[in-house]
């Protein structure tokens, strides 16, 4: 069996995006009985860009091997935000991919996201060829989040959500990445509940780790005692909310002074300092790092809360951020707002409170059960389990075998 793996945005970074596509194909290599050959859709422009070349030649020669074939750059016009410029580009892109797998015998297209599906939807009309969508997020809402001082807005907006539903309703499958996602797909779509699989954004097995030693370690290091320890670790970007994130801290540390933030970030450091700053929290109370990947683990086991706070929004709602299950791999107890994917389906040890409750009368109220002792072996004991059984990538290669082999 052929499958084109189809993508159009940036899966050479370290973003969630990049980072579920490049954990994907390590799974698919065992996927014996199917070759995939990907294409990827690029903005010419973007590829002038000499470090993103250098990312793509890098993503290519690391990721291509076993029956993951090729990585085919198809160069395109920009996207530009005018109907007429969006139906050209979605005519023009399913007839590039045409040319370049017209002489292979393609089965089945596997198409990431909204955009790539959208071009396999029309592939599909002309050349009878279906497709299965892995849908990341509501696109649309995304899109209307993030740009909300654009004029255009409203005009842009509406066409993704017929892009969105076209695309959906003649989709041979679904996946998407959370229950909560896939109950919104049913209910607003023309849907049945057996075409859509759930597949997490998971992490892979061997970072499932927790070592009482390393904790210590770390904890001399940042000259940690019996301090309660919060961590973050991610990007500095408006929808991780970091100030919110910094003001509960902030709040918490009036009710209770032995806590202490440690702050991973890999750019921006100044404004978090500044946030700090603008909250009256002392320089002893927190650190601001940006450190190697592999060295984040490290930290993440001196810690004893993993924080995740987010806006209640649909974006949110249908989310699963990988930044959870890389706080459950070291047996973390996770703080975190009721609005993200599938965070009361957890059985591990959380406190989960929403966005108006971050606030100086329910926290006063609420610290000793926020604060409250767990035992970290056992916690990591019970993530282990609840990674290892839905939030690995190897306990998908079954689904993913079903799915393409019907």
């Amino acid at each position: 069996m052929n499958i084109v793996h189809l993508f159009t945005y940036n899966s050479y970074g370290n973003g969630g995006f990049s980072q579920r596509i490049c954990r994907q194909i390590k799974l698919f290599y065992q996927i014996n009985s199917v070759n995939f050959y990907g294409v990827h859709f690029l903005s010419f422009h973007k590829y002038l860009n000499m470090s993103l070349k250098k990312r793509i030649q890098n993503h290519k020669s690391k990721y291509i091997n076993k029956n993951y074939i090729n990585l085919n750059i198809i160069y395109t016009i920009p996207r530009f935000r005018l109907f007429n410029s969006y139906c050209f580009y979605y005519w023009i892109t399913s007839k590039l991919l045409y040319y370049k797998v017209k002489t292979m015998e393609i089965d089945l297209i596997y198409a990431e996201n909204l955009k790539a599906g959208y071009i396999a939807y029309q592939f599909f009309l002309r050349y009878k060829i279906p497709y299965i969508l892995d849908y990341h997020g509501v696109v649309p809402e995304e899109f209307k989040e993030f740009n909300l001082k654009h004029k255009a807005i409203e005009k842009e907006y509406r066409y993704l959500k017929k892009m969105e539903k076209t695309t959906i309703e003649n989709a041979k499958k679904i996946i998407c990445v959370s229950h909560y996602f896939k109950n919104y797909l049913c209910m607003n779509f023309d849907l049945k509940s057996e075409n859509i699989i759930v597949v997490p954004s998971c992490i892979d097995q061997q970072k499932i780790a927790f070592s009482n030693s390393m904790r210590f370690k770390y904890r001399e290091r940042l000259k940690l005692t019996d301090e309660n320890v919060f961590i973050y670790n991610g990007s500095f970007t408006p929808y991780q909310c970091i100030e919110k994130m910094i003001l509960f801290f902030s709040i918490l540390l009036k009710f209770e002074k032995k806590i202490f933030f440690i702050f991973l970030v890999t750019s921006n450091l100044k404004d978090v300092e500044d946030l700090f700053k603008k909250y009256h929290v002392q320089n002893d109370k927190y650190t601001i790092k940006s450190v190697n990947h592999f060295e984040v683990v490290n930290y993440q086991m001196a810690a004893d809360f993993g924080l995740i706070i987010r806006d209640d929004s649909l974006v949110n709602r249908v989310a699963s951020p990988t930044k959870i299950f890389e706080y459950l791999s070291t047996g973390l107890k996770l703080i975190s707002t009721d609005n993200i994917g599938d965070i009361d389906i957890l059985n591990i040890e959380k406190y989960v409170l929403s966005t108006n409750d971050i606030n100086e009368d329910y926290i006063m109220e609420n610290y000793i059960n926020i604060l409250k002792k767990y035992d970290r072996n056992d916690n990591f004991n019970k993530c282990k389990i609840e990674l290892m059984e839905k939030y690995i990538w190897d306990s998908y290669i079954n689904d993913y075998e079903n799915i393409f082999k019907n």
